[in-house]
């Protein structure tokens, strides 16, 4: 995912369609590595490596996974409500020790909330303007606003806030909001800071300043995906976590085979440091030149390499405490990768072992491309009507 000046279904394996250019055509993946980007056009992201900026500080927080019972809650050191959805969820925060996630954590409903492109807020060319209308002609009930970057400084672009009577509408109405940070393209707010106290700072007034406290950090470029960077960010979320009650998940690119081991660390420094961790959102997505087989077959294998792994890194994790921490995000239709289509069977197929499994969240890149068309920047290009493949994932709401 990407910045909100780029529009674009790009690689969302290495980043949620990384958006090239606001307007502009997708670029496309390129190479033969997994190449996931959400939101940007243009060059891929690669998901294996960068440096990044350090920066220390205290924190304080829960340290492991949420189990959510229901769609929306907080993150936070035991219970929290988050104030960006109506419909509650009781977050079964695991301690130092998780041990509640070593019995398995507690089984909830899925959450399905798909990419909201904020570029396009208002653009009457498209099926809906806005948050309500989308819910009002689609029964839309979720949405993952992307992409939130730095607005030139230690500071948070200011799209949400602009549409801010539109979000609060949207939530007053039942609507579960999340707000996704980073992307494929620009420049990360954390990135933008000199240290983990200043970055939870940006991160509190943009809490206060929207109401929103589920935070999604789309995090696939790689000079924000050291182990210096990963530790400044997982710094900074516990401190807002323990401060504000904000509910924390991480979107992050992923091969059949799992998490490379520069996004594995991105959770792992997350939860070494503190941090209560919902989500973790799989860009299963553009996987490159050579995969041109089933895009539900290439999802699941991703979700079942990846839930060990989560296992792995975080102590006390049970078997279905870590499916219900992942998440599943395709790129509806026409990958970046020729090859690649994610078809309205993919996504039954997907809808079907996530409900068997119990995963915790279904998303895709993004509603704007839900609709007919032949320019997959705009469309799915395989849509024969408006929302078909949100209403595959919407049952779950």
């Amino acid at each position: 995912m990407t910045l909100q000046t780029s529009p674009s279904p790009s690689v969302l394996r290495c980043s949620f369609l990384a958006l090239a250019s606001l307007a502009a055509a997708l670029g496309g993946c390129g190479g033969t590595a997994p190449a996931h980007e959400l939101g940007a056009g243009g060059s891929t992201s690669s998901s294996g490596s960068g440096s990044g900026s350090g920066g220390s500080d205290g924190s304080g927080g829960a340290t492991g996974v949420a189990s959510s019972t229901g769609s929306g809650g907080g993150g936070g050191t035991s219970t929290a409500s988050a104030t960006s959805s109506s419909s509650t969820s009781t977050s079964s925060s695991t301690t130092t020790s998780a041990s509640s996630s070593s019995s398995g954590g507690t089984a909830g409903a899925i959450e399905f909330a798909p990419y909201f492109e904020t570029w396009n807020w208002g653009d009457s060319t498209y099926p809906f303007t806005g948050l309500v209308d989308l819910k009002a002609k689609s029964g839309v009930n979720g949405v993952t606003i992307a992409f939130v970057i730095s607005n030139g400084g230690c500071d948070t672009t200011q799209d949400i806030e602009q549409n801010q009577a539109d979000v609060n509408a949207f939530v007053a109405s039942g609507g579960l909001v999340k707000a996704s940070f980073g992307g494929a393209s620009g420049t990360y707010v954390d990135a933008a800071c000199s240290s983990a106290s200043a970055f939870a700072a940006a991160l509190t007034t943009f809490v206060t300043d929207t109401g929103i406290t589920d935070l999604d950090f789309d995090v696939e470029q790689g000079p924000v995906m050291t182990t210096a960077a990963n530790q400044k960010r997982g710094q900074a979320l516990a401190k807002v976590q323990a401060a504000k009650g904000i509910k924390v998940s991480f979107t992050l690119p992923v091969d059949t085979t799992g998490l490379e081991s520069n996004a594995l660390d991105v959770v792992k420094q997350a939860v070494l440091a503190g941090v209560t961790v919902s989500h973790v959102n799989l860009m299963v997505m553009d996987y490159g030149p050579s995969q041109t087989g089933s895009m539900s077959t290439y999802a699941k294998d991703a979700l079942t390499a990846t839930q060990p792994q989560l296992m792995s890194v975080i102590p006390g994790l049970g078997s279905a405490a870590a499916w219900s921490m992942l998440g599943a995000t395709p790129m509806i239709g026409q990958n970046d990768q020729s090859g690649e289509i994610f078809t309205l069977a993919d996504a039954a197929t997907l809808l079907t072992f996530a409900q068997q499994k119990q995963i915790g969240l279904l998303s895709f890149w993004s509603i704007h491309r839900d609709r007919p068309g032949t320019d997959y920047n705009e469309s799915s290009t395989v849509n024969t009507k408006d929302y078909q493949f949100a209403d595959v994932f919407k049952v779950v709401q």
